[in-house]
């Protein structure tokens, strides 16, 4: 589930961590870099279990009205196609999930507050008076499970609220997590019961091993590559460096000698982009020289060698 470009941030957010602490114990640090990744796979787990307690909630709140003396059959039937939404169905019986969320622990029993109030916003929209007002195709049903996931959960001050106190390695995480549910959910289809498959925690076993080795390159070869920087920083100035452009190029000599399958150019833009979220307004400047004149250098020594078809990202 977890790809590259998020496995990089995990890199970059523990070896800061690292450099920042006087310790430096590398297998506590190297723990606490599992422990981010498996809180990313867990905030996967949680909102999909999100969605399904608003699917409760809504099965909740009919039997609720049914059960007045005075019954206000409107009131009731408009929640009716949220309850009985095809694609949540499926992933209330999908086992995998059901198992996975059981053995992780995921529960919202806690915020039931946070789900009442975005699925009073949800039943009050004009999206879903639209998503009502037809026939659901399976299409269109999909289009408002993205609409919950963008437009009510990625807005929602409350569930940002939640992710910040439920974890410190979930604040960056909630975009790209919430991209993987959608797209989870964009891959069921219609005629399995279970909808599809849910992801596990990494995307395939090589990024698993990507992970690791980026991470423990980088910090075995520190003094080398630094070696690399400080050759090239002549018309820099060094005082106005940012500590963060220095851990980002070591990242990206690491990855772009040690990872052959991965071509140049993707290390180089990975890294480019990731000093726009986490460094000064003119770091991507400073960072693409840099990388530029170091990657040909070692490129020219045959220390960079990039071999097979390079398609990996």
């Amino acid at each position: 589930m977890i790809g590259r470009h998020l496995l990089r941030i995990k890199v970059f957010q523990t070896i800061y961590a690292y450099r920042k602490n006087d310790e430096r114990d590398f297998k506590a640090v190297y723990s606490e870099l599992q422990t981010s990744i498996h809180k990313s796979y867990q905030l996967y787990l949680s909102t999909l279990q999100f969605l399904l307690e608003l699917k409760q909630f809504s099965e909740h709140r009919i039997l609720q009205i049914q059960s007045r003396v005075i019954k206000d059959e409107e009131e009731w039937k408009r929640l009716v196609p949220f309850a009985e939404n095809k694609i949540l169905n499926q992933l209330e019986n999908n086992k995998t999930l059901q198992t996975t969320i059981r053995n992780e622990k995921i529960s919202w029993h806690e915020h039931q507050d946070i789900v009442k109030e975005l699925f009073t916003y949800i039943i009050e929209s004009e999206q879903y008076k639209k998503f009502c007002a037809h026939e659901p195709s399976y299409y269109n049903t999909k289009k408002f499970i993205k609409y919950i996931l963008y437009s009510v959960i990625l807005q929602s001050e409350s569930f940002f609220w939640f992710i910040e106190e439920s974890s410190i390695f979930w604040n960056d995480d909630v975009d790209q997590i919430v991209a993987m549910v959608f797209k989870t959910l964009n891959n069921f289809t219609e005629k399995n019961p279970e909808g599809g498959e849910i992801l596990g925690k990494f995307h395939d076993a090589d990024a698993q091993v990507f992970v690791e080795q980026l991470f423990s390159h980088t910090l075995k070869n520190w003094d080398e590559y630094s070696v690399y920087i400080t050759e090239r920083l002549k018309n820099w100035d060094h005082d106005r460096m940012a500590e963060i452009d220095i851990i980002l190029l070591q990242i990206a000599i690491a990855e772009a000698i040690h990872f052959h399958e991965i071509p140049v150019r993707v290390t180089l833009n990975e890294y480019i982009e990731l000093s726009k979220l986490y460094s000064t307004d003119k770091s991507n400047i400073f960072i693409n020289g840099i990388l530029h004149s170091i990657f040909d250098d070692l490129q020219e020594q045959k220390i960079i060698v990039k071999k097979g078809r390079g398609l990996l990202q």
